[in-house]
C-alpha cells in the first residue's frame, strides 16, 4: 500500500484504520489534491466512525481548494450525462485491477439507471441518494447497494466536487440501517446433506422450457426470454451444486476450461485470472448428470459456458445475483422441504460441500478443491494435491446408504 502512488484527487481514508489513543480515536491518512500535491493528515474523534467522517470532510476541503477549474457543467445538467462524460473516464483512467475496474463500472451502471432523467442538483440531495440506494437494495440486493454507495462517494462525488457542483457528499458518514444485514443474516447457514440432495434433485428435474418457479401465473414469465433466463439459471445452479464454484468463477468459465479424462470424468479449470484467490485449480464435476449436461451443450472454446440468457456475452454479476435470488425464492415456495432456500444464496454451496465432506475427506483435499486459504498463496492446488478423492466422497453423499 505504501508503495502505491496516489492519483490526483485520491486519498487513503478508506484503507486506513483509526487507532484508540486515550479517550479518542486518531486516523492518519493522506490525500493528493487535484493539482498533484500530497498532504499527510490526522483526524480524530470520540469514535472511529467520527474520526473517519471528519477525515472525509477535510479531504473534501482539500479537493475543493485545488479545484480551480473552469467548468461548463451546471447543477441543472443531466446526472447521467455527467457520469458518462466525467465519472466513467475517471474510473477507467485510475490504476485498478481488471476485476475492480469492471466491478466499479458495473455498479456505476446501476446507479446511472436509477438516476436517469434527474438533474445533478436533484440526484445529489440526501433524500434522493437515500431513495436511490434503497431502491437498489430492494431490487438487486443489499451488497450491490453498499458497493453503489462506495462508488458514488469515491468517484461520482469526487468529480462533482472537482467541477464545483457540490461542496460535499450529504450522506457521507451517515449510518444507513437498510444497508445492514438483517438479524441472523450474518450467521452462516450451511444446508445439510439431505437439503443439498433435495435441491439438487429439484434442479436436475426442473423443466427449462417453463416459467420460473413461483411465476406460472405471471404472463411475462411465459415469454421466450423469461424461459431462456430460467433455463440458464438452472444450468448455473446445477454447476454450482456439483462443484462449489463461486458465482464470479462460474460466470467466467469458457468451454476450453471444460475437459473430460479417459475415465469419463468431466473437469473444470478455474484460471488464475478469474479465481478470487488468483490461484488456479482444476476440479472434477462431482455429479455425473451435470457433467453429461455440460458435454451435451458444449460450444466454441472461447465462448462462456454460462452466458447471458439471450446472448453469447458473459453474464454480468448483477444479472446473475438477481436471477439466483428470484430462482431460490421461487423454489423455496414450492415445498416446506426447500423453504431453507429463502435464507441462502449460491455461495453457500461451497461451505455446504466443505462441511458435509468433513468426515469423509482430509483438510488438504477439501482446501485444494474449493480453493480455500490453506495454501492459496503458495501453489495451484491441483498441481500438488490430488482432488480425485472428492468424487468418491460426494458419491457416498449421493448414495441412499448411511
Amino acid at each position: 500500500m505504501a508503495n502505491a502512488k496516489l492519483a490526483p484527487g485520491a486519498h487513503t481514508i478508506a484503507s486506513c484504520t483509526p487507532k484508540k489513543v486515550g479517550d479518542h480515536y486518531e486516523l492518519n491518512w493522506c490525500v493528493r489534491d487535484l493539482e498533484g500535491r500530497m498532504y499527510r493528515k490526522r483526524s480524530q474523534g470520540p469514535t472511529a466512525g467520527e474520526a473517519r467522517r471528519r477525515a472525509y470532510e477535510k479531504a473534501d476541503e482539500v479537493l475543493r481548494a485545488s479545484a480551480d477549474v473552469a467548468t461548463t457543467w451546471t447543477p441543472a445538467d443531466s446526472i447521467t450525462k455527467f457520469i458518462d462524460a466525467e465519472v466513467e473516464p475517471a474510473i477507467k483512467a485510475r490504476r485498478l485491477s481488471v476485476s475492480s475496474r469492471a466491478r466499479y463500472l458495473g455498479v456505476l451502471k446501476h446507479y446511472r439507471a436509477y438516476t436517469k432523467g434527474k438533474s445533478i442538483a436533484a440526484a445529489t440531495t440526501a433524500p434522493s441518494l437515500l431513495k436511490t440506494l434503497r431502491s437498489i437494495a430492494d431490487d438487486i440486493g443489499i451488497e450491490t447497494a453498499r458497493q453503489t454507495r462506495s462508488v458514488v462517494s469515491n468517484y461520482v462525488f469526487q468529480q462533482l466536487i472537482f467541477h464545483q457542483l457540490v461542496t460535499s457528499n450529504p450522506i457521507r458518514g451517515m449510518s444507513l440501517d437498510f444497508l445492514k444485514a438483517e438479524p441472523g443474516e450474518g450467521r452462516k447457514y450451511y444446508p445439510s446433506r439431505e437439503e443439498w440432495r433435495r435441491f439438487l434433485g429439484f434442479v436436475l428435474a426442473d423443466a427449462p422450457d417453463s416459467p420460473m418457479p413461483g411465476k406460472a401465473g405471471i404472463p411475462q414469465a411465459h415469454k421466450a426470454s423469461a424461459k431462456a433466463r430460467h433455463a440458464r439459471i438452472i444450468q448455473f445452479t446445477e454447476l454450482q451444486l456439483a462443484t462449489g464454484l463461486r458465482a464470479s468463477e462460474a460466470r467466467q468459465i469458457v468451454w476450453s476450461d471444460v475437459t473430460q479424462d479417459d475415465q469419463g470424468v468431466v473437469w473444470v479449470t478455474v484460471r488464475p485470472e478469474i479465481s478470487k484467490t488468483k490461484t488456479g485449480r482444476t476440479i472434477p464435476v462431482l455429479v455425473p448428470e451435470v457433467g453429461e449436461s455440460l458435454l451435451a451443450r458444449r460450444g466454441e472454446d472461447d465462448d462462456p459456458v454460462l452466458p447471458q440468457p439471450t446472448s453469447t456475452r458473459f453474464w454480468d454479476k448483477a444479472g446473475v445475483h438477481k436471477a439466483v435470488r428470484e430462482y431460490y425464492e421461487g423454489v423455496a415456495g414450492t415445498s416446506e422441504g426447500l423453504a431453507f432456500l429463502k435464507q441462502i444464496r449460491s455461495h453457500t454451496w461451497r461451505g455446504c460441500l466443505n462441511t458435509i465432506t468433513t468426515g469423509i475427506l482430509s483438510p488438504d483435499v477439501r482446501a485444494a478443491y474449493f480453493g480455500h486459504t490453506e495454501a492459496m498463496n503458495r501453489r495451484s492446488y491441483t498441481d500438488h494435491v490430488n482432488v480425485r478423492p472428492m468424487l468418491g466422497g460426494v458419491e457416498s453423499l449421493l448414495s441412499d446408504e448411511e
